[in-house]
C-alpha cells in the first residue's frame, strides 16, 4: 500500500466514523490537530492498547479462555518465548470398488432374420473407486523452542468421499503436515498487563 492509498483509506474511514457518530464528534488525523510533545506517546499508547484489545477479542472468539490466556501469560512472564502454531494434515484412504452397468441408450433393431426381429443394446461396465479424504487442523501454543509444553486452543476435522474411475489415489495417502505456520506471540502476551505496558512506553520516552 502506497501513501496515496493509505491516505484514501483514512479519509474513507473518517467519513464512515462521522456518519456513525453524527455531528457531535469530528474525528481528525493526528497530524492535523494541534498537540504537545507528550501527546504523541499518549496516542501511541492508546492505539497499541486498542490493537492488543482487538487481538484478545479475536482469540476469545477463536476459543481462547481466560484460564488458557493466563497460562500463556505466565510462560511469557517467566521469560520463555510463546509461539502460536497452525498445523494441518490430510489423509486419503481407499474404501471400496463398485462395478455398475451403464446403458448407452441406443437400441439397434435387426429385421428379416431367421428368428424374426432382433433388438440389441450396448451395455458398458464401469468400475468405480471410492476414497475417503480427511482434513484436520489445529492451533496450539507452545512454550520455548520445543513442543513438549503445549496448549491446544482449537481444532477441527472433516472428511469427504471422492469417486474416481481409476485405481490411482486422488492424492497422497498421508500429507503431514500439509501446512505449518508459526507466529511469535511473546510480545503480545507481555503487553496484556497494563502496568508493564506503561513502563515499556515510559522507558522508550527516556531513550
Amino acid at each position: 500500500m502506497n501513501q496515496v492509498q493509505f491516505i484514501q483509506k483514512i479519509d474513507n474511514a473518517q467519513n464512515k466514523v462521522a456518519q456513525i457518530l453524527g455531528h457531535a464528534k469530528n474525528p481528525q488525523v493526528a497530524s492535523k490537530v494541534e498537540h504537545s510533545y507528550d501527546d504523541k506517546y499518549l496516542l501511541a499508547e492508546f492505539i497499541c492498547n486498542m490493537g492488543v484489545a482487538s487481538q484478545v477479542s479475536c482469540f476469545q472468539q477463536f476459543g481462547l479462555t481466560a484460564n488458557s490466556l493466563n497460562e500463556l501469560k505466565g510462560w511469557a512472564a517467566a521469560g520463555d518465548a510463546v509461539t502460536l502454531r497452525f498445523r494441518s494434515e490430510e489423509k486419503c484412504t481407499f474404501l471400496r470398488t463398485e462395478t455398475r452397468e451403464e446403458d448407452s441408450g441406443v437400441e439397434q433393431v435387426t429385421e428379416g432374420s431367421l428368428f424374426g426381429t432382433i433388438s440389441s443394446k450396448v451395455i458398458t461396465k464401469i468400475k468405480e473407486y471410492f476414497w475417503k479424504v480427511e482434513v484436520s487442523w489445529e492451533v496450539v501454543a507452545f512454550r520455548g523452542v520445543g513442543v513438549e509444553v503445549m496448549l491446544r486452543l482449537n481444532g477441527r476435522k472433516g472428511e469427504h468421499a471422492i469417486k474416481t474411475t481409476s485405481d490411482i489415489p486422488p492424492q497422497a495417502e498421508l500429507i503431514s503436515p500439509s501446512l505449518v505456520t508459526n507466529l511469535d506471540m511473546t510480545w503480545f502476551l507481555t503487553q496484556l498487563d497494563k502496568t508493564s505496558f506503561n513502563k515499556h512506553l515510559a522507558h522508550n520516552k527516556l531513550q
